[in-house]
């Protein structure tokens, strides 16, 4: 399992960077990377995380074809979230945190379901955020993954908890670099 990790690892890490860059590739390597990590956290028992691993591949291909669309990433504008899309936003990660919560608290021998569940679902709600250029995914991103260090450092996924942190700073620098992007977006004359 050492050397799937290992290639989940390096996989996150690239979709990450291409991310931030607003890279469309970004997805196909993503997708990649959540294929490996579905099966590495199935084996460790974090099913939802496993199953996020699926819903994300699905994400994977909507973020393509949602970028694609405009032929290139950085021509489709970064937005700011609005109040109603916040609110649903918010209301949408409750109700899967429930979901997910219920099913694997009384169906599945996992052994963080609380923890997997709301990082599951705030995990969802970021990737879609980040599909529809939503800058608010970032600091999601950060507050998530910081979660994360805590499961996997507790599953004894040392490498994972590391990506997780990895993870976070690269949200830093997306965050960043979107805003700049916000920034000249405004300054640039309408064209």
């Amino acid at each position: 399992m050492a050397e799937a990790e290992w290639a989940a690892f390096l996989l996150s890490l690239v979709y990450v960077v291409l991310n931030a860059r607003q890279n469309v590739w970004c997805w196909p390597v993503g997708a990649a990377s959540v294929l490996v990590y579905a099966w590495v956290f199935y084996s460790s028992k974090l099913y939802a995380d496993s199953g996020l691993q699926i819903i994300y591949l699905l994400f994977s291909f909507y973020g393509w074809l949602s970028w694609k669309k405009i032929h290139n990433a950085q021509h489709k504008p970064i937005k700011r979230i609005s109040l109603q899309t916040a609110f649903y936003s918010i209301a949408i990660t409750g109700v899967l945190f429930g979901l997910i919560y219920y099913i694997l608290h009384n169906y599945t021998d996992g052994t963080v379901p609380l923890w997997d569940s709301l990082a599951a679902a705030l995990s969802l709600t970021a990737t879609y955020l980040s599909a529809r250029k939503y800058i608010i995914n970032w600091p999601l991103w950060i507050f998530t993954n910081t979660i994360y260090v805590a499961i996997y450092l507790y599953k004894d996924l040392q490498l994972t908890a590391i990506l997780s942190v990895l993870m976070a700073a690269l949200a830093v620098y997306g965050w960043w670099q979107w805003k700049k992007e916000i920034v000249i977006s405004k300054c640039s004359p309408p064209a």
